[in-house]
């Protein structure tokens, strides 16, 4: 059975439909995949099995894909960890922030104190003003398990931008790694920084 979900536009019915679907699935009646847009527009892929997450791909925008199983069997029937990915909006427990460690919803902190880094350390780049420079860049960072930011990279309009959006996210803090199933994982984490004159 494959169940599609768009976070961003549902009708009440369908939403309905598919809470039942996954409250199913979350009580280990059924196994399925579901198929589901992010907000920003890629899509994701779970495989449940016995109401748990079994798989993970993820199928970017851009054509692109990755796929994020878990674990592995071992030749001699053990399990291998995988460095396994696992992207942020289905993480099981998120990475912490420095100051969310009590927060209720951590990932809401943590999206919430991203927002507030930006914005505390955001500088207008002058050259990119005198030239009329605007846009937005994308930018795309891994939380490793030991809590570093690596694999950073990032698109935007110009390359003044794109060193500006760098500069932000070098000054980002070490965080407390993600978990899944109890296992310290890598989360990919991806925001955009807009840059727009007045």
């Amino acid at each position: 059975m494959i169940l599609k979900l768009n976070l961003n536009d549902l009708t009440t019915k369908e939403k309905q439909r598919q809470e039942k679907l996954l409250s199913e699935v979350a009580n280990k009646k059924i196994s399925t995949t579901i198929d589901m847009k992010d907000k920003i527009g890629n899509s994701v892929e779970l495989i449940m099995k016995d109401g748990e997450i079994f798989s993970v791909s993820v199928r970017k925008q851009t054509g692109s894909s990755l796929n994020l199983n878990e674990e592995t069997a071992a030749p001699n029937g053990g399990i291998v960890d995988q460095d396994v990915k696992v992207p942020f909006g289905v993480i099981e427990e998120a990475p912490i922030f420095p100051g969310c460690e009590n927060a209720e919803d951590k990932k809401r902190c943590f999206q919430d104190m991203m927002q507030t880094h930006i914005r505390k350390n955001f500088r207008y780049p002058q050259e990119a003003q005198v030239q009329g420079i605007q846009g937005r860049v994308n930018v795309i960072f891994t939380i490793s398990k030991e809590g570093e930011i690596t694999n950073f990279r990032m698109r935007g309009p110009h390359k003044l931008l794109e060193d500006e959006a760098k500069r932000i996210i070098d000054k980002l803090p070490r965080m407390q790694p993600g978990k899944q199933k109890g296992m310290t994982v890598e989360v990919p984490f991806s925001i955009p920084i807009s840059f727009k004159l007045q």
